[in-house]
This record gives C-alpha cells, sequence and structure tokens, in this order.
C-alpha cells in the first residue's frame, strides 16, 4: 500500500483567517487559562511583528499592543479536519485522521502501473 500525506502549515489558522474582515492584519489565535494566555498561532503580519507560538499574551502585548486575537477553538478545528476527511474519501476509501494537522489517504490505485 502507498500513502499520501497532506499536511497544512497553518490549519488551525486556515479556517479563522476565511472569516476574517481582513486576513492581512496581525491576529493570533489564544488558548490556555485567562491567568496565563498563550499564542497558539500566528499569521504571516503577527509573525513579522514578533509574535510568535508558544509566546504569552502580555509579552506578545509588550511587542505589539495592536492585533487581533481569536480563541482557539480545538472543536471547530476537529470539524474542519472531519470535512476534509470526508472530502478524500471521494478520493480513497482508507482515510486517516491520526494527526491534528495533515490528512493521510491510500492512494495505491491512484498510481499508474
Amino acid at each position: 500500500m502507498k500513502w499520501a500525506c497532506i499536511y497544512f502549515t497553518q490549519f488551525a489558522l486556515d479556517g479563522v483567517l476565511r472569516n476574517c474582515p481582513d486576513p492581512d492584519e496581525p491576529l493570533v489565535l489564544l488558548h490556555g487559562p485567562i491567568q496565563r494566555r498563550i499564542i497558539k498561532a500566528a499569521n504571516p503580519a503577527a509573525l513579522s511583528l514578533g509574535l510568535r507560538p508558544e509566546m504569552t499574551y502580555t509579552a506578545a502585548q509588550a511587542i505589539c499592543p495592536q492585533f487581533a486575537t481569536v480563541e482557539y477553538d480545538e472543536g471547530a478545528l476537529r470539524r474542519q479536519h472531519e470535512l476534509l476527511a470526508a472530502w478524500a474519501y471521494g478520493f480513497s476509501s482508507q482515510v486517516s485522521l491520526h494527526f491534528d494537522d495533515a490528512l493521510v489517504l491510500e492512494v495505491q490505485w491512484v498510481l499508474p502501473r
């Protein structure tokens, strides 16, 4: 059997950016308890300002006081992943959701013999 892996480099951000009025503005996804908010992901504009994943929200505000935040939503991310898997079933009968930011599918039948 041969498998293909489709890796989504910014899977958590992609769904949020689709609904964002201006995807070019600095934006970060936050997670963790209210007392210690952590950046889970940052778009290219936020990265260019020095904001980085795993940085605390407080440290990020010290670097750049103006950026948009969205709560990291594991449930929404899981639903997006399942939607992609349903799409992939149109191409393969074996699809894996084992990795959070990737889709793995069997492709043996697609390859030339």
